[in-house]
């Protein structure tokens, strides 16, 4: 799902990021962050104000599914 850059402006990013979680309502979110991942935050941030399941990779390549549980692999 492409974001509308030239419409939105910044506001693109997190515009897009909602229309996801709402067109994919029963979708695991799986969020792949850099260091300088500030959507991919604010995607990780949204779905679990939404009560989502999120699966956040770590820089280490470890897996973490829910705070304090780490999952080598989830598939």
């Amino acid at each position: 799902m492409p974001a509308e850059w030239d419409a939105y402006k910044l506001a693109a990013g997190p515009i897009r990021n909602r229309a996801m979680l709402g067109t994919y309502p029963d979708a695991l979110v799986v969020a792949l962050p850099t260091e300088t991942s500030v959507g991919t935050v604010d995607m990780i941030g949204e779905a679990k104000r939404r009560g989502r399941a999120v699966a956040v990779a770590a820089t280490d390549g470890s897996w973490g599914f829910r705070p304090g549980v780490t999952q080598q692999a989830l598939w």
